[in-house]
């Protein structure tokens, strides 16, 4: 894939998101487009293409897609994330020990279910106290239409 490529594909879906009013959307470079919701709650969303990988990413962590992957993970399939994550309610669960976040999850809905995308974790971190879970569940970016 070629950063032109990317670019096409991308301005389509950027194209969609020019409805939304309740999200900014920014190419932050050539290679990095990224969709930041005016809700301070609410994840960011952010695709990427670098060292001939296109990264689909909710706030800090990405999943990684090309087609030396194989199956599941091809360029394709990244697209397809991306635009999926656009249109799905995503959960995020932030477990604190004390008042210190150590992990956080990061679900998307699928079929109904919320299903992992990805963690974010610190390891140094009060392991004596007790767990508290935080939730916060963010309504599509874009809708179904």
């Amino acid at each position: 894939m070629k950063l032109e490529q990317f670019q096409n594909i991308v301005k389509k879906i950027e194209q969609d998101l020019s409805n939304a009013t309740e999200s900014k959307t920014e190419w932050i470079e050539p290679q990095w487009f990224h969709v930041d919701p005016k809700n301070d709650n609410y994840s960011s969303v952010s695709i990427r293409f670098e060292f001939d990988e296109v990264k689909v990413g909710i706030d800090y962590v990405k999943e990684y897609y090309s087609d030396k992957y194989g199956k599941d993970r091809t360029y394709n399939d990244g697209f397809e994330r991306f635009s999926e994550l656009l249109r799905s309610r995503i959960k995020r669960q932030v477990k604190y020990k004390g008042n210190f976040p150590y992990r956080t999850d990061y679900l998307v809905e699928r079929n109904g279910k919320f299903e992992m995308f990805a963690s974010l974790l610190t390891w140094a971190f009060p392991f004596w106290k007790k767990t508290r879970i935080d939730e916060f569940i963010q309504s599509p970016i874009l809708t179904n239409e």
